[in-house]
């Protein structure tokens, strides 16, 4: 909890809380030439790659370096892991998390092999094809061949259910009538912003009919939505929202259009009383900025009810030499652009504080207490004080700037004053990320599908009010789900003991409340 202040929050009308996963944004660029024919390399471990016999799994990636790829090899994600494939410099394949599975070659009893073939054997993969040769995608219940296309594919094994979405360009979609012999039934032309389904003449039953739409037939995006709940419904599949959120992420980075799977429920409402100055948690002034960091920029910690710390950004910490030196180990995590985060943003942080050029309104504790920071190697470094302090769960729970983001800024202006991404954070390491960012209306905050712990909360939307008295009208109203006022003054408690749904509570920031808690 914040050291500034403790708020009275307002917490009002019940309402249905769905989980989101989504894609951190990573970084995949295709470097054409270089004398290879096709590559991976891993955006978020845990990812295998390489030959694999037996049923063996492949050899485990451990660095975010480029691999290559031969005839045969397989790729695989586990329930964190993503992937991205380069085949030739001029296609990249996005895998995503939670079982994902592909080979470099045709499936089971297909007569195609070498070139550009991949065979997805589960889960959902973005294609971005600008090939000039003929790309194939294949599953065990079709063949997809695609020319200059930007399409997702997901395949259930258990159903034995292919799905095609194209975005861009155009895809010939053949199902596979009889995967034991690959008989295959006539070709599907589906063109961008249109999907198709289709399984094997022995499962067609079992998805024939979904949200009211026959298999091998190519729909709109329009009825998207409603399609995947009802997929979803029929399937029991869960992994489906989180795969088609991370296709739309993709799609959003590579400027596409994707249809949107949202099965949740409308953003939660939260009010407050006044507006950020600025969003760089070191410049930040104002009980809003303060409350408000917690949801897109992570601390070393947080702390329960009890005031007993809660690793967020922390993996383990060791207190040495009497407590004059801290030995903190990091989780391994990314920032929401997919780059590592590691102890240089954390030391880059220290460095900028200290750097009295950035004019940082607050220096506790390292200019009386912090002689410096040892780094030990990528995500451990030693914090040495020159004496002794009592309060370091809260004096050293340091948040991390993004090196990668503001040393440019640094090198160019020789402060960070005028940075842009003081007040449009455009990488985030937090359970949210910021969208949007309306002066004097309000900010949108969406699911970090990436952060190790899931949001419970899909969307936050928070409205600036411009008094105490609006604040209240908006609960009354049931405009505001949550009120964050400055001060609680009496008629706030008549307000309170009056409405049914509306409870008036002292707690720490809401985000950090029980799931049943928010759910009153």
């Amino acid at each position: 909890m914040s050291a500034k202040t403790r708020l009275y929050i307002i917490i009002a009308a019940v309402f249905v809380i769905a989980a989101i996963i989504a894609l951190v944004v990573w970084t995949c660029t295709s470097q054409g030439g270089g004398g290879y024919d096709s590559r991976v390399r891993r955006l978020r471990p845990s990812v295998w790659a390489g030959s694999s016999s037996g049923g063996a799994m492949p050899p485990q990636l451990t660095d975010g370096a480029w691999h290559n790829l031969g005839s045969g090899d397989r790729v695989t994600t586990d329930g964190s892991g993503e992937a991205c494939l380069d085949f030739e410099g001029c296609m990249l394949i996005y895998l995503f998390r939670d079982g994902s599975n592909l080979v470099k070659s045709g499936c089971s009893r297909s007569s195609r092999s070498g070139g550009n073939v991949t065979c997805a054997i589960e889960g959902t993969g973005v294609y971005n094809n600008s090939c000039a040769t003929q790309v194939v995608v294949e599953t065990d219940s079709a063949t997809i061949t695609l020319n200059g296309t930007w399409l997702v594919v997901t395949y259930l094994p258990r159903w034995q259910l292919t799905l095609v979405l194209v975005s861009e360009g155009q895809a010939d979609v053949q199902p596979v009538r009889d995967v034991g012999t690959r008989t295959m039934a006539s070709s599907i032309q589906v063109a961008g912003q249109h999907f198709v389904f289709t399984a094997p003449d022995s499962m067609l039953n079992a998805i024939e009919g979904t949200a009211g739409l026959n298999a091998r037939q190519a729909y709109s995006y329009d009825e998207f939505a409603a399609f995947i709940q009802g997929l979803q419904e029929r399937t029991g599949e869960s992994r489906l929202e989180s795969w088609m959120a991370s296709a739309q992420e993709r799609a959003r980075l590579a400027g596409v259009s994707f249809p949107s799977a949202e099965t949740s429920p409308p953003p939660v409402m939260i009010a407050f009383a006044e507006e950020p100055d600025v969003l760089n948690p070191y410049y930040a002034e104002t009980v809003a900025a303060d409350y408000l960091q917690d949801l897109y920029m992570a601390r070393l910690w947080s702390f329960d009810e009890q005031g007993n710390m809660v690793p967020r950004l922390l993996e383990s910490i060791d207190v040495q030499e009497e407590g004059r030196a801290f030995l903190i180990r990091l989780r391994q995590t990314t920032w929401s652009d997919g780059v590592p985060l590691t102890v240089g943003d954390f030391q880059f942080a220290y460095e900028m504080v200290v750097d009295e050029a950035n004019r940082f309104p607050y220096h506790y504790p390292f200019h009386d207490y912090v002689e410096g920071i040892e780094v030990v190697d990528e995500y451990t470094f030693v914090v040495y004080m020159h004496k002794e302090i009592q309060d370091w769960p809260y004096a050293l729970n340091m948040t991390p700037l993004p090196r990668h983001i503001l040393e440019p800024v640094l090198e160019s202006q020789g402060t960070l004053v005028r940075a842009r991404w003081n007040w449009e954070p455009t990488v985030s390491a937090g359970p949210f990320v910021l969208r949007e960012w309306k002066a004097g209306s309000h900010m949108l905050f969406e699911a970090n599908p990436g952060w190790p712990e899931q949001a419970r909360l899909a969307q936050i939307v928070v409205r600036f009010e411009p008094d105490q008295d609006a604040l209240m009208a908006a609960i009354e109203a049931g405009e505001s789900d949550i009120a964050v006022p400055l001060d609680v003054p009496p008629q706030y408690w008549a307000v309170s003991s009056r409405l049914q749904n509306v409870r008036l509570s002292e707690q720490t920031p809401f985000w950090n409340c029980s799931e049943w808690e928010v759910k009153q």
